[in-house]
């Protein structure tokens, strides 16, 4: 129902269905969540992690009215977020990377970073 994701260069995508009237869901819960950073990468506990991500959730949900339950509810929230370790190569014109330098290739080690939060809802399933 709702998919966003965040990659490199700040890139932000969300996907929902337009035709539907929000408005009639008034409970969530969680379901599952995954941290999909490798444990030799993580900078926080997979515990922390999802601390943060479910009361952000929570926090933005509530703001528009809904109401956070244990049980059968009208919404289910499942959760992906980590970064995983990237490389990027490539070369330059005959300019070179810097005046005078007659270096024409690089390489960046970087980490590209996701976040896909899905609703899926009771009523429409």
């Amino acid at each position: 129902m709702l998919i966003a994701s965040v990659s490199y260069g700040q890139d932000i995508k969300v996907e929902y269905d337009k035709k539907l009237d929000f408005t009639q869901f008034k409970t969530f819960r969680f379901g599952e969540g995954e941290v999909i950073t490798p444990e030799d990468q993580q900078v926080v506990s997979e515990v922390q992690m999802n601390k943060w991500v479910k009361a952000a959730v929570s926090r933005e949900l509530e703001a528009k009215g809904l109401t956070r339950v244990d049980s059968s509810a009208d919404l289910t929230v499942s959760y992906a977020i980590g970064a995983m370790a990237r490389s990027d190569a490539g070369s330059v014109g005959p300019m070179g990377l810097t005046p005078g330098s007659m270096e024409r290739n690089y390489s960046r080690d970087y980490s590209q970073g996701s976040f896909v939060i899905d609703l899926n809802n009771r009523i429409m399933s």
